[in-house]
Parts: C-alpha cells; sequence; structure tokens
C-alpha cells in the first residue's frame, strides 16, 4: 500500500510519464514528417521504402518499451515470491488450560496458504 504522503508524488509521476509519452510520439512524428520533406522521395518504392523505415522504427521503440516494462514487471515479482517463501517464525510462551502448565508455541506467520504450525 502506498504511503499517504507519497500518493501525490505516485500521481504526478504517473502524469509526468504520460506527458513523456505523448512529447516522444510527437517528436516521432515531426522526426517522420521531417526525415520525409528532407529525402522527397520521387518514385513509389521510394516512398514505400521510407515507410518501411519509418514501421521498423517504431516496431523497435515499442519492443523496447515493452522489454523494459516486462524487465520491471518480473523483478516485482521476484520480490513478492521471495517474500512469500520465507518462513517467519514466532514462538510465544502460553498456558494451557488443562494443567496449568506453560508451554512453547510456534508458529510459521505470513499471508500465504499453510503457514500455521502447532
Amino acid at each position: 500500500m502506498i504511503q499517504a504522503w507519497l500518493a501525490p508524488v505516485w500521481r504526478l509521476m504517473r502524469r509526468l510519464r504520460i506527458f513523456l509519452c505523448i512529447a516522444f510520439v510527437a517528436a516521432g512524428i515531426v522526426t517522420a514528417t521531417w526525415a520525409w520533406r528532407l529525402l522527397s522521395p520521387s518514385s513509389v518504392t521510394d516512398k514505400i521504402a521510407l515507410l518501411n523505415l519509418f514501421a521498423v522504427v517504431a516496431t523497435a521503440v515499442v519492443v523496447a518499451w515493452y522489454s523494459w516494462e516486462t524487465r520491471k514487471l518480473r523483478q516485482v515479482a521476484h520480490r513478492q515470491s521471495a517474500l512469500q517463501i520465507r518462513p517467519f517464525l514466532g514462538i510465544e510462551l502460553a498456558r494451557t488450560a488443562r494443567y496449568g502448565f506453560k508451554t512453547l508455541e510456534k508458529a510459521l506467520l505470513g499471508t500465504s496458504d499453510a503457514r500455521t504450525s502447532r
């Protein structure tokens, strides 16, 4: 859960990421328009080759972005699974009602399934 004081920072960063994505797409469109006018393809073959180049560059950008996001997801999943696998042991002294003797009870504490052992 995000801390209360950190929530505005996360909202700002989300807005910044959205702005950067829009700015990146706009810069790509401006660059493509500039390249089209600079190279000024005259034949249909040249136009198709230039459009193909734009498509390949756009695909490379999307693959790079997807790889980066997948890497971040993998890191988060690894951290979560490492915390779920690790058992947390708690020992407490309890008094049984039957005989009045003190016994030690052990419990594996955690949030995943089947973590309590007595």
